[in-house]
């Protein structure tokens, strides 16, 4: 395998000079362990309406970059659902409280959920009530 990588992001990978690959190893690894400990952040914080209701008004929806990250630009996201969708009303969701809870989020825990929803989306054919349940 071959990799056409910027001098800073080689130099990132190779800091502790244990070489390319066990540097790009270790780095994956430590993702995997924050993206397992976000999602299990997740559970139990949302209840099922909440999750029915984001994934929803997400469904379709890229979201990229910094936005990723950044519990406030969800917040809107709901906001706007509601205001032309009335995603809210259709799932009975208190948008008020779910955006307090959204508003409480880490930025690993909002890239979490968007993850969360991204990957029942690419299954559409899954139980919304049983993922709902989380």
């Amino acid at each position: 395998m071959t990799l056409r990588l910027p001098q800073d992001v080689a130099d990132y990978i190779n800091k502790n000079g244990e070489g390319m690959t066990y540097g790009v190893l270790s780095i994956v690894e430590t993702l995997r362990r924050h993206e397992r400990y976000a999602d299990m952040e997740l559970r139990g914080r949302f209840t099922p309406e909440e999750w029915k209701f984001l994934a929803d008004s997400l469904n379709g929806t890229m979201t990229l970059d910094d936005f990723r990250f950044t519990p406030s630009a969800l917040v809107a996201h709901n906001e706007d659902s509601q205001l032309y969708d009335g995603t809210a009303d259709k799932w009975v969701v208190d948008l008020a409280k779910l955006n307090e809870k959204v508003a409480a989020l880490t930025a690993t825990q909002t890239e979490a959920l968007y993850r969360r929803i991204e990957k029942f989306w690419e299954h559409p054919e899954a139980d919304l009530e049983l993922w709902a349940q989380y």
